[in-house]
């Protein structure tokens, strides 16, 4: 009886340890089916304008309030550009970000190295609204600790 018993339960760990050796995979995933990304694909990208006018480079990213990437900023001319990243569209195989609008429209965006804006400003976001009009900054909640939690309406 011991013997069927340990019979049982050796069995039993082998195909618990095969079914977690089969979900442990090498492959790499295409890069152009996930929407995931590192940081170092994006910094380093070059943007395009209108019809690929080349721009910039990708210098730095603004993160959100909500740990999303809000704004690419992108070296020009030696100033900066903040854009914003929901509004472009990346092509991860050539490491560009495409935008469709013109250098002259987005010069209200453009700021000096060592003057960055404050991006939460509503003044700030309303001059991103006016070049691009699909941008809208997420509402985020702050939850303060210990406080109750108010649902969402």
């Amino acid at each position: 009886m011991y013997r069927i018993k340990s019979g049982i339960t050796l069995a039993v760990m082998l195909s618990v340890a095969s079914l977690a050796r089969a979900q442990v995979t090498a492959e790499r995933p295409d890069p152009a089916s996930t929407e995931m990304r590192r940081a170092s694909q994006i910094i380093g990208s070059s943007v395009r304008l209108n019809e690929g006018t080349g721009y910039g480079k990708v210098e730095d990213f603004v993160i959100g309030p909500d740990n999303r990437i809000e704004y690419l900023i992108v070296a020009h001319d030696n100033q900066y550009t903040a854009l914003p990243y929901s509004v472009g569209r990346y092509n991860p195989s050539e490491r560009v970000i495409t935008y469709d609008v013109t250098p002259q429209v987005i010069r209200p965006l453009r700021f000096a190295p060592t003057a960055w804006p404050n991006f939460g400003d509503p003044v700030y976001v309303g001059r991103v609204r006016k070049v691009f009009p699909g941008f809208g900054r997420r509402d985020v909640r702050v939850v303060v600790p210990g406080a109750p939690v108010q649902p969402v309406p």
